[in-house]
């Protein structure tokens, strides 16, 4: 009977699909063999099939040695192979994980939508009551009072991410509310801001890179900011040894619990997503059944005690912390509760115990997750290469035991690398096969991962316990110091000759026109189709002043653009910045604007003056460092601003160093004979990372290197020919003396 035929058995082998899955997976490619229906026909014109479909010679050849293959060609999604084929179809593993992983992140998706829904009403909840969960627990005001701010600041936050119209009624909570949630949206550095206290070993700094929305979070505003809001909900400890924090902790809980168990309150957002994920790995707010009855010292060590003899099995297995590792081997982190807990992945934990602890790794692999469920190819690798971190390995194996979807999850990979069906066509026990598993299941894993975004918990690994390093500076302090007096030269001369004073009115009156010019542009351009490369070079220009990000993506072929009028972007731009211009005609409406834009609205002598400044204090830097003198605090903060600080320097006044113009190449040419003109000049800014050694290691540092270009040309090149050049396949070689140290340019950068 064929396989095709549509019959009673056949609808038996649907409906038991899972026994059946192996066989009906072992797909015989040229005639009959182990696990492929015995009525399959041979087919001798596979090879020319092959070819009509596109395979090279030397994929055939593949395909017949190894009896499968990944071939280069992409589709849009899994299913698109399989629709509208000429050929037989082979169901693979991949295309129903791909399945199951979009719909489950649909219902993840709405269960959030829910939950978002939710969470304004919790946090309004435990506000309202804070000061009066204060006043109900006796004694000790001076401990209640900066408990409570803190945590009316904590919960003020959140409640402003969710809701950037909500702020607390005190002025001074509200500050430090606005001032932290302007760095949590920004997503950038690690800070351990003042109203959390001081960096201590335990809790040095909040790494804000942990806020950025990421997973299906993205698909609306209001989930990015139900990440957010989650995510600082999940970030901030409350350590059981710190009074004030411990306080702040107990009095949030009882703001919005209560002082009595009440089930009329609403607690299924601390457990939406436990039979999903298994246990938290940390205490939270529907976890405090230790309250103090007052706030002496006696009752808080009580609390403590409490706590700390609640087991392992409740203790925090993943540090998500910037803090410095533990004196004591084996010790976790510092007790601590947190408002919203993530939770406690098999994964997440097995990379918490073996980096770096194992062979000092600084990273994991997927191959570890792989081994632990069992992949050959993964054990064995790692048995050969890395021993001691498979013995470990086996050690956390039983971490993948819980009884949740996410385990199960994991379990089912394993059985797809774990072992393969005694009948099965011979290419699928070999170890092309292995890895071709082993890739479908970590494929697979990484879906997962993405569907827990903001819920799983990720482990980051330890702080040096040394002080945290801001940066080093290029060690030539008689070079920063000739520079410096070249600068107060040169200087002086301006100044005597009159370029250095300042016309403020004329620089404006300059920008007021050229925005005018870049208005009237903006109405040409303002057409369908319009074909961008028609545009002169000094309309080019124009337009990259007010959208440098158009730069390299709207100067395409129309077959190659994927909108009608690919300088939108400009028009909508210089229509924005219309509000913010004053009436026209008026150049005092300009200042604004033309600072935001980073004209160049004069104060030439300033920015000399600054770069005087800037060389000083890199030569004074340069011998402190060669000294091994540590900097001060105000020199550590010159380090991390530098690249603003020298972005002013540039003439990017206010923000526009976020908008950096693509126009540092410069070239000149320096000689000419023989019809050929000898051209110098700068290429686009490479970053060089530097390892940089330390009484304590070396330190892994990057910067930027301007790289030197010479060639010859029949034409005397400008700086707009040079930049076209460089865009090109004819760009210029980097001089053979410098290519061993300055590769190639590998591409443009938008940064």
């Amino acid at each position: 009977m064929s396989i095709l035929a549509f019959s009673f058995e056949g609808v038996l082998m649907l409906r038991f699909a899972r026994v059946l899955l192996p066989t009906a997976l072992a797909v015989a490619l040229t005639g009959s063999a182990p696990g492929a229906p015995p009525e399959a026909p041979v087919d001798p014109g596979w090879v020319e099939v092959a070819r009509k479909n596109g395979l090279t010679a030397a994929e055939i050849k593949l395909l017949r040695e190894q009896k499968f293959l990944v071939t280069g060609t992409t589709r849009r999604q899994v299913f698109s192979p399989y629709v509208g084929n000429d050929v037989p179809v082979f169901i693979t593993s991949d295309s129903v994980l791909s399945a199951y992983h979009v719909l489950l992140e649909e219902s993840i998706y709405r269960m959030e939508l829910a939950n978002s829904r939710k969470l304004p009403g919790v946090l309004a909840r435990a506000v309202k009551n804070l000061d009066e969960a204060a006043a109900s627990f006796p004694g000790r005001a001076q401990l209640a009072k900066p408990a409570t701010k803190r945590a009316a600041i904590f919960l003020g936050v959140a409640r402003n991410l969710l809701d950037d119209k909500i702020l607390p009624n005190d002025a001074d909570v509200s500050g430090d509310v606005q001032a932290e949630v302007k760095r949590v949206v920004a997503g950038v550095g690690t800070e351990k801001p003042t109203w959390l206290g001081p960096p201590d070993r335990g809790f040095a700094a909040v790494d804000y890179s942990r806020f950025t929305p990421r997973g299906f979070y993205t698909r609306t505003p209001a989930l990015q900011r139900h990440f957010r809001a989650v995510a600082w909900l999940q970030a901030i400890p409350f350590r059981l040894d710190r009074d004030e924090e411990l306080v702040a902790f107990v009095l949030m809980r009882r703001a919005y619990f209560g002082a009595q168990p009440n089930a009329q309150i609403d607690q299924s957002i601390w457990d939406s997503f436990r039979a999903f994920l298994g246990n938290r790995d940390d205490w939270d707010l529907s976890d405090v059944w230790h309250s103090p009855k007052d706030l002496t010292n006696a009752e808080l060590d009580r609390v403590r005690q409490k706590y700390a003899g609640s087991g392992e099995s409740w203790k925090s297995q993943i540090n998500d912390q910037l803090r410095v590792a533990p004196t004591e081997p084996g010790a976790g982190s510092e007790l601590a509760f947190r408002f919203l807990s993530a939770y406690r992945l098999p994964d997440a934990v097995m990379f918490a115990r073996t980096v770096p602890g194992v062979e000092k790794r600084v990273l994991p692999s997927g191959l570890d997750v792989a081994a632990a469920l069992g992949s050959p190819l993964a054990r064995d690798k790692l048995k050969k290469e890395r021993p001691q971190l498979l013995t470990e390995i086996d050690k956390q194996r039983p971490l993948f035991k819980g009884d949740n979807v996410y385990a199960d999850y994991l379990r089912c990979l394993g059985t797809l690398m774990e072992r393969t069906e005694p009948d099965a066509p011979e290419f699928m026990k070999g170890e092309p096969w292995r890895i071709k598993t082993a890739q479908t299941a970590l494929a697979g894993w990484a879906q997962m991962r993405h569907t827990w975004a903001l819920q799983a918990k990720n482990h980051t690994d330890y702080l040096s316990d040394t002080e945290r390093c801001d940066g080093f500076i290029e060690p030539v302090p008689e070079f920063y110091g000739s520079l410096n007096k070249l600068v107060e030269d040169t200087t002086a001369i301006l100044k005597e000759a009159g370029a250095l004073t300042d016309d403020e009115g004329a620089v404006l009156k300059e920008f007021a026109e050229e925005f005018r010019a870049a208005e009237e542009l903006a109405k040409k351009v303002a057409v369908p189709k319009l074909d961008p490369r028609s545009l002169t070079q000094k309309e080019r220009d124009l337009v990259l002043k007010f959208a440098p990000e158009l730069d390299g993506r709207w100067d395409l072929p129309e077959k190659e653009r994927i909108t009608d009028n690919p300088l939108a972007e400009f028009t909508d731009a210089v229509a924005e910045y219309r509000k913010f211009a004053g009436p026209p005609g008026s150049p005092d409406g300009y200042k604004f604007l033309a600072s935001y834009l980073g004209h160049r609205a004069g104060r030439n002598a300033r920015h000399w003056e600054r770069l005087a400044k800037v060389c000083g204090k890199l030569e004074t830097l340069a011998h402190k460092q060669l000294r091994q003198v540590p900097f001060t605090a105000d020199e550590k903060a010159f380090i991390r601003d530098y690249g603003k600080s020298l972005a002013a320097i540039m003439l990017y006044g206010g923000s526009s160093w976020l908008r950096p113009r693509d126009d540092a190449m410069r070239v000149v040419d320096v000689f000419s004979g023989n019809g050929r003109h000898l051209h110098v000049g700068i290429a686009r800014p490479r970053i060089m990372w530097v390892l940089y050694p330390t009484k304590n290691g070396e330190v892994l540092c990057s910067g930027a290197i301007v790289p030197y270009a010479e060639f010859t040309s029949a034409n005397r090149l400008t700086d707009g020919d040079w930049k076209a050049l460089l865009d090109s396949p004819r760009k210029p070689a980097v001089p053979a003396w410098a290519q061993p140290v300055v590769p190639p340019e590998r591409g443009t950068g938008n940064r």
